[in-house]
């Protein structure tokens, strides 16, 4: 896969979901760091792009507002994290008044990643 990204030129790489595309065990953090390392680092420098992996959080980690889900490996490992949150129903008029569901991102302490946030953040 790694070859056929970097003969295409991609610069933007998304594994969804993660169940497809990791054959480990999710609760054992040596799993989930190896891969984030071995797999989705590998394919973000040698494609000197991004590489996103898309995954549900566990009903624990939705009740919470986390957004977890196996190991905290998982989150520690990644550079940054984005938790989208379903739009509410008004039970009242039966819709969705909200247009776009809530964010939570977190981000790792990183000189590289806050120097690109402020540069997209003037762009915009």
């Amino acid at each position: 896969m790694l070859g056929e990204l970097k003969a295409f030129g991609s610069k933007f790489t998304v594994l969804d979901p993660r169940a497809d595309v990791f054959w480990g065990n999710q609760n054992d953090e040596r799993h989930a760091r190896r891969f984030v390392r071995d797999i989705i680092d590998r394919i973000a420098e040698e494609t000197d792009g991004l590489c996103l992996m898309l995954y549900q959080p566990s009903r624990s980690g939705r009740q919470d507002g986390t957004g977890e889900s196996g190991s905290v490996q998982w989150d520690a490992a990644f550079r940054a994290s984005i938790l989208l949150e379903g739009a509410k129903k008004d039970e009242e008029t039966s819709t969705f008044p909200q247009a776009h569901p809530p964010i939570t991102m977190h981000q790792r302490d990183s000189p590289q990643i806050n120097a690109e946030l402020k540069a997209a953040q003037k762009k915009n």
